[in-house]
């Protein structure tokens, strides 16, 4: 769409950000999305790290890794996949303890999942920086929002809120974004919306729509201040999201407020159970943080590993 939609009035957040409820969390970080300059360039780059959890028996390990995608603004160009493994480290001193008294080994073998026969093995030491190209396929779409989407679909996404939520629901089947475990609509749409504003390439507009889409869902919540796993501060909301196999996490978005853009969205532990039972209440289970999202001309780095082909 070619023109703005009418946006909600300013919200000062010189105002303390401890009394501003989510709505007007959301309202201001739309308002100032919108204001952002339209990106241009050949590839689409987001760097993100991430940090996961796992449990290793006797005690608890965060997987660390970094990853970095090279989007091409043309579906018949490839995409350029880097991956950085940080190495893995024990989460806290008592399970550092507990992983020196096993002989501190290098490869500790975790638990995947809910199921404890589901086992993965992860390495202290970081590993060698990964690239692989990846031919295009299936027309170029390589996100997600409920369905397949390409580079030119984000283009065309609505700036409308309304519009914008009439467009991510048409994919909504009552289902959470993975599996087959029930979740409803606010849910689902929080849960598309932290991938359709942390790591897409859409317009301002549209992300100032997609926010004020959130702010007239009444599940979400304020958190304030915040902090993401990088340290930086920002603002957040959240939405309780219970899980299929046990437990609650609080699913949040972190949004630094004077950008309106993304800065993190993690998984906090509220009620410990499923695949978060090792954990307790209040811990950041998984967080995913955006280190740079932005449209370059650079070229990508060089292949380590053949190129992948559908």
């Amino acid at each position: 769409m070619d023109t703005a939609p009418s946006r909600a009035p300013d919200i000062a957040l010189s105002t303390p950000v401890a009394k501003l409820s989510a709505r007007e969390l959301l309202l201001a970080a739309a308002t100032e999305s919108a204001r952002q300059p339209v990106g241009e360039g050949t590839y689409w780059r987001i760097v993100s790290s991430h940090e996961l959890i796992f449990n290793a028996g006797d005690y608890n390990v965060v997987r660390r890794h970094e990853s970095e995608d090279w989007v091409p603004g043309v579906p018949d160009k490839d995409r350029v996949g880097v991956m950085r493994d940080l190495g893995a480290r024990p989460f806290q001193a008592a399970d550092e303890a507990a992983w020196k008294a096993a002989g501190s080994p290098n490869e500790i073998k975790v638990t995947v999942g809910d199921s404890k026969a589901k086992t993965a093995a992860l390495t202290i030491r970081p590993t060698p920086e990964r690239v692989q190209y990846m031919a295009p396929h299936n027309g170029g779409a390589v996100f997600w929002l409920g369905e397949n989407v390409t580079v030119e679909d984000l283009r065309n996404l609505p700036d409308d809120p309304a519009e914008l939520k009439r467009w991510l629901l048409k994919s909504y089947k009552g289902t959470a974004t993975e599996g087959d475990r029930k979740q409803d609509s606010d849910g689902w749409l929080f849960a598309v919306s932290l991938g359709l504003v942390t790591s897409m390439p859409i317009t301002p507009k549209v992300g100032g729509a997609a926010f004020e889409m959130l702010a007239e869902l009444d599940s979400i919540t304020s958190l304030g201040e915040v902090t993401d796993a990088r340290g930086r501060t920002g603002v957040g909301v959240a939405i309780k999201d219970p899980r299929r196999e046990g437990g609650v996490v609080q699913s949040r978005l972190i949004i630094d407020p004077a950008t309106g853009q993304a800065l993190a969205s993690e998984n906090t532990v509220l009620e410990p159970g499923g695949n978060f039972s090792h954990l307790e209440k209040g811990v950041r289970a998984t967080s995913s943080v955006v280190v740079k999202a932005e449209w370059t001309d650079e070229t990508p780095p060089a292949a380590t590993e053949p190129r992948r082909v559908p």
